[in-house]
């Protein structure tokens, strides 16, 4: 997130890095950027009602100035003012960017004391009642929105058996099955849990590190980058439409192909799936022509795609 909202460029207009480089620093403006301070406020805290101000906005943005993700290169001349690059991927306070001073947030005063000053803030926003109800809220949101998509689940009971019969047609019937689960199986797992379901339940290598992301990217939901500062969606109505459930469903044969034999998709099916397991896809797991296509099936039914 602090890459995301450009925290790591927020530099305090009172600070040393500031007072070297001017008014300009490679081009850009030099000042305290408040995406980071006013998402956690309005998000991730308080809530858009939770009584906070644009001045405490500001203020929050300054005590978090400076904080910022190992690895990111700020020029040579910056380097001249002894900023240390850090660990790539790992938190990092860069002090010469932190906007210096006592500074009052919500009422409150936090004394002049570097990182732990926004940290203080954190812990008291964390405590507040508005954050305790707004958090309850979202929760509630959302739990209300996996108990519809249940009931909506169980409604369809019938025509979700018919849909997994469709499978015995092999890989023939794929196109089939991702236009029927579009339609009925709405509590399936996001992009992200499928990818993990998939990892873990097969014990795909993890040889390379860039290519185990590169599913992420191809399905739709690119790691750490989503649409907005709230995240991913929650909503299964986003990411079971027939178009994705296509791409999960190549994506999966692609995988099994290149696993062929050395994973049994009939022995894997009743362990991973327990009493969820059906029988019209038992047997069309059972009836594949090779290995890898059993594993295509298992990947592609709707019991493995279900949370």
């Amino acid at each position: 997130m602090l890459l995301y909202l450009d925290n790591q460029a927020s530099i305090g207009p009172n600070s040393k890095a500031a007072r070297f480089v001017g008014k300009r620093a490679n081009g850009r403006k030099v000042g305290i950027n408040e995406n980071l301070a006013r998402e956690i406020l309005e998000l991730h805290t308080l809530g858009v009602d939770g009584g906070y101000s644009q001045t405490d906005v500001t203020t929050f943005a300054q005590a978090i100035s400076g904080w910022s993700i190992g690895g990111e290169d700020n020029g040579r001349r910056l380097a001249r003012l002894g900023v240390d690059n850090g660990t790539p991927g790992e938190f990092l306070f860069r002090e010469v960017f932190h906007e210096p001073g006592a500074k009052k947030l919500l009422g409150k005063g936090y004394g002049d004391d570097g990182v732990h000053q926004g940290e203080a803030m954190l812990r008291d926003l964390a405590m507040r009642r508005e954050t305790a109800r707004h958090i309850a809220n979202e929760a509630r949101a959302a739990l209300h929105r996996r108990r519809s998509a249940e009931v909506r689940h169980r409604a369809h009971h019938a025509r979700v058996a018919r849909l997994e019969g469709a499978s015995a047609h092999g890989l023939r019937g794929a196109g089939r099955i991702a236009r029927g689960l579009g339609a009925t199986v709405r509590e399936i797992q996001d992009t992200a849990d499928y990818i993990y379901s998939s990892y873990r339940a097969l014990g795909i290598p993890l040889r390379e590190k860039r290519r185990a992301l590169q599913p992420f990217e191809t399905l739709g939901q690119r790691s750490l980058m989503p649409g907005s500062p709230a995240g991913w969606p929650d909503a299964s109505a986003d990411w079971d439409g027939s178009s994705a459930l296509l791409k999960r469903i190549a994506w999966a044969d692609v995988v099994a192909q290149r696993m062929g034999d050395a994973r049994n998709a009939r022995d894997l099916a009743p362990q991973l799936l327990g009493a969820t397991l059906t029988d019209e896809t038992a047997k069309a797991i059972a009836r594949a022509e090779s290995g890898a296509q059993a594993l295509t099936l298992l990947m592609a039914s709707p019991e493995f795609m279900r949370r």
